[in-house]
C-alpha cells in the first residue's frame, strides 16, 4: 500500500472509530491502482446502519471527505461498504447528552483529519450553546475550491456530529475561507440573543 492509500485508511479508521461499536471488528482494504484509491469496508452488522446513514448521508460524507483527502494528491476515490457477513443486529440506547464529552479528544482527531486534508494554513476553534457545540473552521483561501465545497462541508459536519453523539454531544462544523492577505485567525462571533 502506497502513502495515500494508507493515509486514506488511516483517516477513515480513525473517524470510524469515534463512532462505530464494532470498528475493531471491521474489515478493511484500500489499494491504489494508477490514480484511483479504492476503499472497502465490512462492517458489523451493528454497525453498517451508522456506516450508512439515513438516505446514505453518511456514506456521502465519508466520500467527500476520504475523496478530499485524496484529491490532495491528485487522485480519485471510490468507496465501497461490502454487505456485513459476521456479527448479530444489537440495537442502541437513544442519544443522551453527556455534560462530560471528551472535547480534547475529539479536537485532537479534528485536527489530525484536517491537516490531512488541507495544504495551507487553517484555524478552529470551539463554540458551545445551548448543549450544541459548532467547530468553527477557517481555511486558507489558496485551497481549491473544487474539493471544499458544500458536500464537503455538510460532510465533516455529518461525520463529527456522529461522533460527537457516539460521545454525548451535538456537533456542527462551521466552515468559512479566509482570503489571500488576511491571516486565518477565526474573529469572535457575538453573543445570540
Amino acid at each position: 500500500m502506497n502513502d495515500a492509500a494508507k493515509t486514506i485508511e488511516t483517516t477513515f479508521r480513525e473517524l470510524a472509530a469515534e463512532f462505530l461499536v464494532y470498528a475493531k471488528e471491521m474489515r478493511v482494504e484500500c489499494r491504489r491502482a494508477g490514480g484511483l484509491v479504492t476503499l472497502v469496508a465490512m462492517p458489523h452488522k451493528s454497525d453498517m446502519g451508522k456506516l450508512l446513514g439515513t438516505k446514505a448521508v453518511m456514506r456521502h460524507s465519508m466520500i467527500a471527505i476520504l475523496g478530499a483527502v485524496a484529491k490532495r494528491d491528485g487522485l480519485e476515490f471510490h468507496y465501497k461498504i461490502a454487505e456485513p457477513t459476521f456479527g448479530e443486529r444489537q440495537h442502541e440506547p437513544p442519544f443522551e447528552a453527556d455534560p462530560f464529552w471528551p472535547r480534547l479528544e475529539i479536537g485532537r482527531l479534528f485536527e489530525m483529519t484536517c491537516l490531512r486534508l488541507f495544504s495551507h494554513a487553517f484555524d478552529w476553534r470551539f463554540e458551545d450553546a445551548a448543549g450544541r457545540t459548532t467547530i468553527r473552521l477557517q481555511i486558507d483561501a489558496r485551497e481549491r475550491r473544487a474539493a471544499f465545497d458544500d458536500a464537503f462541508e455538510d460532510g465533516l459536519s455529518r461525520v463529527f456530529n456522529a461522533i460527537g453523539q457516539a460521545k454525548g454531544r451535538n456537533i456542527t462544523v462551521k466552515l468559512e475561507r479566509k482570503g489571500k492577505n488576511e491571516r486565518a485567525e477565526i474573529q469572535p462571533q457575538p453573543a445570540a440573543a
